[in-house]
């Protein structure tokens, strides 16, 4: 008989909080590759919104030449000559605020945030109403964890322009973070109304519902993404995670079964695969579906908790106390990792030891509250 206090982290936490990184990196590359070729294009949009620059010419060569190269590498992912060519664009003419915008979507895709944010604090210094310039740097701070003065940014951004769906959606992505799920929702609300084929903010407002536990509006909200675009992997994953709480496990595999084929590097599909797997009984193939989410991340503190569980499930104490070690060794404030690993140790008789680490999973716990 197994004891009642083994608990299965469905990882559904560390799930959404990597989808809405990860979709915010969508957004910041559309929105970089948007806002980069319109004014290259003749894009005659508000001035408020997009600086218009004047090409400076030293030497026969001018700024908007520079410029230019630099949107070819950046297409080609070549960002650090990218950087080179948009440097050169702003030694000509430093007042290029589009420049200074475009050179810190390519410092962000090299995740070096914070000298992304100061190239975007440079464009905001030459435009203070540049609203992509602003929101960018949500973006960059989002990854920085810094969610406070994330959202600052994109409300500036939203001041600016209030119709940007993906400056809203991004906020929502930020009230998120903070734990503000209700708001988040809204922002999520005004995305979709602002374009109501956004895929992504339908996703995430799944998310989000998830977490208020409204598990069929979720599941709603995730279909609504999925028919405007089929090939989302995350919006099928999040689908996956609101039916594995309605206890719909083997929907729930086929939705993440869906995401991994769209993406099978997709970790925490795999991963939460897996979860779903240990509630059906099925160790042995939850144990090779974490072992797939591990082989793609071998940090993903989630994936190695829950190839945990599988073990001990399978009677393999000792195995799984090296998952749950591995999983604390990445990330030592998962208070049901510390929990199950004194499981693990109560069951080879490890009665200190074991009493240890459920000292630990209490004191976590109470710390979260």
């Amino acid at each position: 008989m197994k004891p009642d206090l083994l608990i299965f982290y469905i990882g559904d936490g560390y799930m959404r909080r990597l989808f809405n990184i990860l979709s915010i990196r969508l957004l910041a590359a559309i929105l970089a590759w948007m806002f980069l070729c319109m004014p290259t294009l003749g894009w005659s949009g508000s001035s408020a919104t997009t600086p218009q620059a004047s090409s400076i010419r030293i030497d026969n060569v001018t700024s908007s030449s520079w410029f230019d190269k630099g949107l070819e590498l950046y297409a080609q992912e070549k960002y650090e000559q990218a950087i080179q060519a948009w440097d050169e664009a702003i030694k000509i003419n430093p007042q290029y605020a589009i420049a200074w915008n475009a050179k810190g979507n390519a410092l962000w895709h090299l995740g070096k945030y914070n000298e992304a944010i100061n190239a975007y604090d440079q464009a905001i210094s030459i435009e203070s109403k540049y609203a992509d310039a602003w929101s960018n740097k949500g973006a960059a701070l989002t990854d920085l964890g810094k969610y406070d003065e994330a959202l600052n940014a994109y409300d500036q951004a939203i001041s600016i322009n209030p119709q940007s769906g993906i400056a809203w959606n991004a906020k929502g992505n930020a009230l998120w973070h903070l734990g503000k799920y209700d708001e988040a929702i809204n922002a999520y609300d005004q995305a979709i109304s602002i374009d109501s084929k956004y895929a992504d903010a339908w996703s995430n407002k799944g998310a989000a519902l998830t977490d208020l536990g409204k598990y069929d509006e979720a599941i709603n909200a995730c279909d609504q993404a999925i028919s405007i675009n089929p090939q989302s992997a995350t919006a099928w994953n999040n689908k996956g995670n609101a039916l594995k709480y309605l206890g719909k496990y083997d929907e729930a595999i086929n939705a993440c079964d869906q995401a991994i084929s769209i993406d099978p590097q997709f970790a925490i599909a795999w991963d939460n695969k897996g979860n779903a797997l240990n509630y059906l009984g099925k160790y042995d193939e939850a144990m090779q579906a974490c072992d797939q989410a591990i082989s793609i991340n071998s940090k993903y503190a989630d994936a190695w908790y829950n190839k945990g569980n599988a073990l001990y499930l399978l009677d393999k104490y000792d195995e799984a106390i090296q998952s749950y070690d591995q999983a604390i060794s990445i990330n030592p404030k998962l208070a049901g990792v510390w929990n199950n690993k004194g499981v693990a140790l109560k069951a080879l008789g490890l009665t200190a030891e074991a009493d240890a680490a459920f000292a630990k999973a209490g004191e976590l716990a109470n710390a979260n509250r």
